[in-house]
């Protein structure tokens, strides 16, 4: 019975991890919609939803990313 929540589990991360944008692309599109002047009305998702997840987890990622890895290492 473990196993099979195991693999439930594993099944739900995988399918998660497909819908969830890179962290580049993230900010790639924040830096557009801030360049491109674009009104609220016109993409409310990217400051109502996008803007708010990456101010919250951004800590985080820097606190364990790639670049903590390469600081640690040196």
């Amino acid at each position: 019975m473990r196993e099979y929540f195991r693999f439930l589990r594993l099944d739900v991360m995988t399918n998660v991890a497909r819908t969830i944008p890179h962290l580049s692309k993230v900010i790639t599109e924040i830096e557009e919609h801030a360049e491109a002047r674009v009104k609220y009305e016109d993409s409310p998702y990217v400051v109502e939803v996008i803007l708010p997840c990456v101010c919250s987890y951004l800590p985080y990622w820097w606190s364990v990313g790639p670049q903590k890895s390469k600081q640690t290492n040196e």
